[in-house]
């Protein structure tokens, strides 16, 4: 019986037969996770439209050297759009790994040396808490995005966590904070947490999804995709859905296709900032939250785990810095205040005792003199 070289085509490579030979299987499985998939499948069809290919079978049934100077004008002509070298780059490497997995050596020695100059990195600075305050009126009315920037700003983590998250790896409320697990049963696997303020914009999310339907258990992915809820938020979604969202707040310039702040990263780094700027704050147990190795103790990297309290311990002593509406800084600004009426209460209460302590002593000394 001879043996199928056909598969069903994802719904992504638009405009092409619902069949695909084995080409592009063996290229989706020499990628190394879901988002490089999704990233090096949007590059490589780039590609093939460019040259006006049919297929991608098409393109392994060409010749080395026909091969090797298309690769080659196309990242001339990436070049000539301004596009940063790590953009090109990809181009190169998304092109370069579907040409390997079918076993075709393309020489890219040259098209390599025509990558754009490396410049100046951006993306670089964190968002302010007003620039979030702007991004949460852009998507008023949208929970989940909503939920989104809620989450993301709370955790600290990348916009890659929708992929792998799911109700179960959400714990329980404890001292007011829920802890979360990050690319649950991955080698990457790490813990972190989220605040009051973020817990509500995700039950918010969760009981608008129950309204409409959607039958949520353990297994369930916190945030779906918007046709089939079997099946997660791609981080591309979630980065691009927010490119649309937030198209109308002040990012900085944009440069070569960046911004200074980026769509999701800006958020991290917000995190990051406010948790090592916090006085008291242990770093290395920061780092640990925040899925970095350190660059200082390599060991931390393998060998220092914290305990989910150690890590909540730390979560605790900054995570209000980290709230964005002006409800719940106002919270803060509250029990700041309420801390230092109390803290001045009892040391003027000290200062009373202090004080009946040394009238009560002289009371006895003058008792002692009018004896005599």
């Amino acid at each position: 019986m001879e043996k199928s070289s056909k598969f069903i085509l994802n719904n992504r490579y638009s405009g092409m037969d619902k069949e695909i030979q084995r080409s592009i299987l063996m290229f989706e499985n020499g990628c190394s996770s879901p988002y490089t998939r999704n990233m090096y499948r949007s590059k490589l069809n780039q590609f093939r439209k460019h040259f006006h290919i049919k297929d991608f079978d098409s393109l392994i049934r060409m010749s080395i050297l026909e091969l090797k100077e298309m690769v080659e004008d196309y990242v001339v002509y990436r070049k000539s759009q301004g596009l940063v070298k790590s953009t090109v780059n990809n181009d190169v490497c998304a092109v370069n790994l579907f040409f390997r997995m079918n076993d075709l050596e393309i020489p890219m020695y040259k098209a390599k040396k025509f990558l754009p100059e490396q410049i100046k990195i951006r993306n670089e600075k964190p968002y302010t808490t007003e620039l979030l305050q702007q991004s949460l009126r852009c998507v008023a009315g949208y929970t989940e995005y909503n939920a989104i920037i809620h989450f993301l700003c709370a955790s600290g983590a990348r916009g890659g966590l929708t992929e792998h998250l799911k109700m179960k790896h959400i714990g329980e409320l404890i001292d007011d904070l829920k802890s979360v697990l990050i690319y649950a049963d991955t080698n990457k696997e790490y813990q972190t947490f989220i605040h009051p303020e973020a817990i509500q914009a995700l039950d918010e999310w969760l009981e608008f999804r129950r309204r409409r339907g959607d039958i949520i258990d353990k297994n369930s992915w916190v945030f779906c995709h918007t046709r089939d809820t079997s099946r997660p938020l791609a981080e591309a979604d979630v980065d691009s859905r927010l490119q649309v969202k937030l198209k109308s707040i002040d990012r900085g310039e944009l440069v070569h296709g960046r911004y200074d702040i980026a769509i999701t990263y800006g958020m991290r780094k917000r995190w990051n900032t406010i948790a090592k700027l916090t006085d008291g704050v242990n770093s290395h147990i920061v780092e640990k939250m925040y899925d970095h190795n350190s660059q200082t103790h390599k060991l931390d990297t393998f060998y220092f785990k914290p305990t989910e309290e150690q890590l909540r311990t730390e979560y605790k002593k900054f995570y209000r810095e980290l709230y964005i509406s002006e409800e719940y800084r106002l919270k803060v600004e509250l029990e700041k205040k309420d801390k230092i009426i109390i803290e001045n209460q009892e040391e003027k209460d000290v200062r009373l005792l202090n004080q009946e302590g040394r009238i009560a002593e002289l009371e006895k000394i003058l008792k002692r003199f009018t004896k005599y």
